[in-house]
């Protein structure tokens, strides 16, 4: 197998893992009132833009 065939292999592999932890599309997206609080889960989540679902907030506990 030549090396092109293995990073391709690879890279197969890591987006069919990205793609099965992604939250299903039956969650409805979180939103916030208080954009404050919006900024600090965002930061505590590593999740900058875009949606929040609920399963992304499973374990936190506090927003620092």
């Amino acid at each position: 197998m030549t090396s092109v065939s293995v990073l391709l292999i690879v890279l197969a592999l890591i987006i069919g893992i990205v793609g099965y932890v992604q939250p299903t599309p039956s969650e409805d997206a979180v939103t916030f009132t208080d954009p404050n609080l919006e900024t600090a889960v965002r930061e505590a989540i590593a999740i900058l833009d875009g949606p929040i679902y609920p399963s992304e907030l499973d374990g936190l506990t506090s927003p620092t």
